[in-house]
């Protein structure tokens, strides 16, 4: 009933779909026909006592633990895809001009700037770090401060975003 409530609740109180109602019916499917309802079979035919999920066959175990795995991902991989891409948005619109398209501190406005942005690609900013600088602004450079501008959720975003920038092998596209 728990997971039901959640294919429920959680689109609707986040705004955002799951990953495939097919998958969610398939998952339901499996846990409640598959899993739950020979597990208690077997607990009132007297095979294994329901003290704890341990004491279902290891293979109903596992299967139980892949099902409850997907199920999570079916809520998390939406969420945090609009958080991607809404800190892209972001990024592209405030930022780039100064970073450029890959966190490298090489926009177009860039060479006007002294000292230049940061390389987030080269040097990381730990996230409390980088909340501080969207926060407040780094003093004795053109980095402004977002309190203000940016709401705090924003600048949590924004910098949980750019701390994913440090050495990646291939650019994001900010097109």
């Amino acid at each position: 009933m728990f997971i039901a409530f959640l294919y429920y609740a959680v689109p609707r109180l986040a705004n955002r779909p799951v990953i495939s109602v097919r998958l969610g019916w398939i998952l339901f499917s499996v846990w409640n026909f598959l899993l739950d309802l020979p597990g208690w079979i077997l607990v009132h035919i007297g095979i294994i006592q329901p003290l704890e999920w341990a004491e279902f066959p290891l293979l109903v175990d596992a299967a139980a633990t892949q099902d409850l795995v997907l199920a999570c991902m079916q809520f998390v991989v939406p969420l945090a895809a609009a958080e991607h891409s809404k800190a892209t948005t972001l990024l592209k619109a405030e930022c780039a001009i100064y970073y450029g398209n890959t966190g490298r501190g090489d926009g177009l406005s860039a060479r006007r700037l002294a000292p230049a942005p940061t390389n987030v690609r080269e040097q990381q900013p730990t996230q409390v770090m980088a909340e501080l600088a969207l926060k407040n602004g780094v003093r004795g450079t053109s980095m402004p401060k977002w309190q203000g501008t940016l709401t705090f959720d924003e600048q949590r975003m924004l910098a949980r975003y750019v701390e994913t920038l440090f050495a990646l092998k291939e650019p994001p596209s900010w097109p």
